[in-house]
């Protein structure tokens, strides 16, 4: 490092370019620069004074000296120049963010120059967090928000649109005050919508970009006849050419984003923002369904993200995410990908899934993915978006919520087995509920009592009073009762009570919801004497009493909301 700081400063064109090449190749995988502080510092100083004097550079110098920099953000030691205002502000020249406006045509041999220049702030973000408010300072928000709404209607280099999103992430999740600047102050939310509409369908003219004024879709409307044919840009069923990793890419940073701009954004929206809602949730619709069946890195990562977003969608927008029955998704998705729809397997091999006259090919695309992850042990950490997506839709829309119930809670028939037993994507959801290890275990519980319409007695026929009691005590509905949610669904029973499920249902267990042992296990209270009774219920309560003084349970009082409280008093008398 000291040597390739001599010639530096020495000024010689072709030297620099040998030792800056040298330099990158040998420490590109190196995350730990073993030079004595003030040789960094000296370095540092050296390729900052190189970058300031770019008129006399190559733009190839200048794209290896960012590279250099961009392997010494990695330290945290001897970068006080890099990380200071006047370094970022270089930097940010460089990468062409550090004034308002953005060039629409960027030269080629600038391009490495800027792409170069961000990877640098990328870094420097990554590893220095508090520094997100510095560069949002010195015009790094601005200059994004610019080159990012230029995005949708022209045809940027990946490269360049990438690492852009990227630092716009880094910098928004680093730094609140800047998450709220990016949304509120840029109209950010309606540039990453924008965006993400360019990157599926190609760039669009000015007039046709979707805004905050997009047309609102009514549930209550007639339901238009439509085919793939005729179909508009905003009302299309799935993309005609299948998506690159390229575009996954870009979409994935894009989503992360919009997650946290939409994160907490608003208790209530007015109709503007309901709209711009509608118009997303429409896009992420074309994206799951447009997506390969299989599921590699790519393909996982996008749908993640898409189930992230949905997690923050307000529930009125619900409908957006539907199509009309008589659409139909799989006359075009089929000869995308034919070797992967004709092959038998867990994913079904037709979307076009219709219920009260909505097609559901967006729905089964996000529990194909959820019953994929309950079957791959690396993926079960990560099931928590994907079951509040579902919760969410489902709460939002009846025609939803009924489809999800057919699919997770099918009509009951004659038991055989406890519903936590078994291969079935039910009886694997019914695990969740009491994995304890998952980190899943609430919004299961959540999921499946809206898909029972937060009917207490409903879930417990399908899951076992066991697997809810979590979910019942958090409530305050252990006692039973009625849920205070129960009264926003239909008054329409909905029954799941066949006449084989009625003819087992007195020999099941309560808690397991399983066959009982009841024939087979007459109980010992029947030969009895009420006197033994009495006893035996003694005996009972002065055990739950010593196990309560010596703190392995705690007894507690229910308190008038129907939940446990602590017995202050009791508990400073023991």
């Amino acid at each position: 490092m000291e040597t390739v700081t001599k010639i530096i400063q020495a000024g010689d064109g072709a030297a620099v370019l040998t030792a800056l090449q040298q330099f990158t190749e040998e420490n590109k995988t190196n995350f730990q620069l073993g030079e004595s502080t003030d040789i960094r510092k000296s370095f540092c100083s050296a390729v900052l004074r190189l970058l300031q004097e770019e008129g006399i550079w190559s733009p190839r110098i200048l794209s290896l000296a960012l590279n250099a920099l961009r392997v010494f953000a990695r330290e945290h030691q001897g970068v006080e120049g890099l990380i200071s205002r006047d370094g970022l502000l270089v930097i940010a020249q460089l990468a062409g963010l550090s004034t308002h406006g953005s060039e629409e045509d960027i030269p080629a041999d600038r391009l490495e120059v800027i792409v170069e220049a961000t990877k640098v702030l990328c870094n420097i973000v990554l590893n220095h967090r508090y520094l997100a408010p510095l560069t949002a300072d010195i015009g790094c928000l601005t200059g994004l928000s610019s080159r990012l709404s230029l995005a949708a209607t022209l045809q940027p280099p990946h490269d360049l649109l990438f690492f852009d999103l990227r630092l716009l992430f880094l910098i928004t999740a680093c730094g609140p005050a800047e998450r709220v600047a990016f949304r509120d102050c840029c109209n950010g939310i309606p540039i990453l919508v924008n965006l993400v509409d360019a990157t599926l369908f190609g760039p669009s003219p000015k007039e046709g970009m979707v805004s905050v004024q997009a047309t609102p879709i009514c549930e209550d409307e007639p339901k238009p006849k439509v085919s793939p044919c005729n179909l508009t840009r905003e009302g299309v069923a799935c993309l005609t050419t299948p998506i690159s990793v390229r575009q996954c890419s870009v979409l994935c940073e894009a989503l992360k984003i919009l997650f946290n701009q939409t994160l907490n954004w608003k208790d209530e929206y007015d109709e503007d923002e309901l709209c711009l809602w509608r118009r997303l949730s429409q896009l992420v619709r074309i994206l799951l369904i447009s997506l390969p069946p299989h599921r590699d890195k790519t393909t996982t990562d996008t749908i993640s993200h898409c189930a992230e977003l949905l997690v923050n969608t307000p529930e009125q927008c619900a409908v957006s995410f539907l199509f009309p029955g008589d659409v139909q998704v799989m006359p075009t998705l089929r000869p995308l990908y034919p070797d992967l729809y004709d092959c038998d397997g867990l994913y079904a091999s037709n979307l076009d899934c219709v219920c009260d006259d909505w097609n559901m090919c967006a729905v089964l695309s996000l529990i194909n993915y959820l019953h994929w992850q309950l079957g791959c042990d690396s993926e079960r950490s990560r099931l928590s978006p994907a079951l509040t997506a579902l919760r969410v839709l489902a709460k939002g829309h009846r025609s939803i919520r009924r489809y999800l119930r057919s699919i997770i809670l099918p009509t009951l028939k004659e038991i055989t087995q406890r519903p936590d037993e078994g291969n079935s994507l039910k009886s694997m959801i019914v695990c969740l509920m009491t994995a304890g290890s998952m980190g899943a275990e609430e919004v299961t519980a959540d999921l499946l009592f809206v898909l029972c319409k937060e009917n207490v007695s409903r879930l417990v026929k399908h899951t076992g009073f066991g697997n809810a009691a979590g979910l019942l005590m958090s409530r305050g509905l252990l006692g039973g009762g009625r849920c205070e949610g129960e009264e926003q669904y239909s008054s329409d029973s909905e029954s799941s009570d066949t006449e084989e499920y009625q003819r087992s249902r007195d020999k099941l267990d309560p808690v397991t919801a399983g066959p009982g042992d009841i024939e087979d296990s007459p109980s010992p209270l029947d030969h009895m004497t009420e006197e033994e009774k009495e006893i035996e219920a003694e005996k009972l309560a002065e055990l739950f009493d010593k196990l309560n003084r010596h703190g392995v349970i705690k007894v507690m009082p229910v308190g008038k909301d129907g939940k446990p409280v602590l017995d202050q008093d009791k508990s400073e008398e023991d």
